[in-house]
């Protein structure tokens, strides 16, 4: 039996259709000598389809009207592309083809190399990644995805060709959301299902890591404004209820007006500039970046706010009724968005290895032990590690290691 398995969500009120393809083999995967190969491999699917050249894919999905997008993560590949139904039929067919395509030459391989060595060149790290990189060094979080300018220039035709080959017979999904037809999956199962191989279950990967880096790192320049991130860590395994959990906590404390965290800072302290959060989980290691900006003067005030009011959050019925409300109140108008349907999917499949959706989500949400977010954000904030940007005095420096210490 084939291991690739189509997630199907019909709505004929809409007229397209949104496709993703979602193979579980990422940068975490691959050998040291062959870090790059898995984002390479998604450069070359537009290189060659079939008798298709890279200008022809490009013309014939530009004359149907169709954006298409590849992406590779740290445990995944992805294609996808959203259409009017009438040329869904049509899509399918070539990205079939870009996908199970293996006959490369060594012209196509170098074209993308040098393409990709010029990403690597012009890559500029976010300082939110730069922290996880240091952080979480060696675990799922911290991948190279792009791969090393040596490794890169050093796979081979014949390690792209095995690597595809086992890519093609992995674990993968395909999402479809949207005014399709009975004769479009039948479509999608005989260009896609049917040609997949069965594989054994995989095991997910976690790391249990205890960093050792100072938990206060401060890193100064001359500007008048400092930049704080909070980068928090833990393990939450294939649990559905702590990924929603977390999910739903971020939700709570940072997402809009009636992000706890947001709305009581901006409330008492007028210099916060910025703040926001970002939630990476990969196969149940979760990465939690917490982010805002203040005056240099404020930041040891702004600090110990935001600490009193992480260590002392509370859920209540007020809280989480904002993101019930998102999740399961707007349901019906989230359907007629394949976009936001897919996603949720995509991202609870790269997670934890389980598909959520989002009525799965939405009765998660609401089925949830209250006490798990408390024990979840308490579990996170053992492994805390806060990074400054900015010029902070020396005094400030060890006032706020004081702080973050007790």
């Amino acid at each position: 039996m084939t291991d690739c398995k189509i997630f199907s969500y019909p709505n004929n009120h809409i007229n397209s259709i949104t496709f993703h393809i979602v193979c579980q083999t990422g940068a975490m995967d691959e050998k040291d000598s062959e870090q790059g190969i898995t984002h390479l491999i998604e450069h070359l699917c537009f290189r060659k389809a079939g008798e298709f050249s890279q200008s022809q894919i490009y013309h014939f999905f530009e004359s149907k009207g169709v954006n298409i997008f590849g992406k590779t993560g740290k445990n995944y590949i992805e294609l996808s592309f959203s259409c009017r139904p009438d040329v869904f039929d049509d899509i399918a067919k070539l990205l079939s083809k870009m996908w199970f395509e293996l006959d490369y030459s060594t012209d196509d391989i170098e074209i993308e190399k040098k393409i990709i060595l010029n990403e690597i060149a012009i890559n500029e790290p976010t300082n939110a990644e730069i922290i996880l990189g240091k952080v979480w060094h060696n675990g799922l979080l911290d991948c190279n995805i792009l791969g090393r300018k040596q490794t890169l220039q050093n796979i081979t035709l014949k390690q792209i060709v095995n690597y595809k080959k086992q890519m093609l017979s992995a674990h993968t999904s395909i999402v479809l959301a949207g005014n399709f037809s009975e004769d479009n999956l039948i479509l999608v199962q005989k260009e896609f299902v049917n040609k997949f191989v069965a594989t054994e279950p995989s095991n997910p990967k976690f790391v249990e890591q205890i960093n050792k880096l100072d938990k206060l790192v401060v890193v100064k320049d001359r500007y008048s404004l400092s930049d704080v991130y909070y980068s928090l860590h833990t393990i939450i395994g294939n649990s559905i209820e702590k990924y929603v959990a977390i999910l739903t906590l971020d939700d709570l404390l940072f997402r809009g007006n009636a992000g706890y965290i947001v709305e009581t800072m901006r409330d008492k302290f007028g210099y916060i500039y910025e703040i926001d959060s970002r939630v990476e989980i990969i196969n149940g290691e979760v990465g939690w970046i917490i982010h805002f900006s203040c005056d240099k003067n404020d930041v040891t005030q702004a600090i110990n706010c935001l600490e009193k009011l992480l260590n002392s959050f509370e859920l209540s019925n007020k809280y989480l009724h904002y993101t019930k409300a998102f999740y399961c109140d707007n349901l019906p108008m989230l359907l007629d968005k394949p976009d936001v349907i897919c996603n949720c999917i995509v991202n609870s499949i790269v997670a934890i290895n389980k598909v959520v959706t989002l009525q799965e989500f939405a009765e998660h949400c609401q089925a949830v032990d209250p006490l798990l977010y408390k024990q979840l954000l308490e579990q996170l904030l053992t492994n805390k590690h806060v990074h400054i940007f900015g010029n902070v005095s020396y005094k400030t420096t060890q006032r706020l290691r004081k702080l973050l210490l007790q």
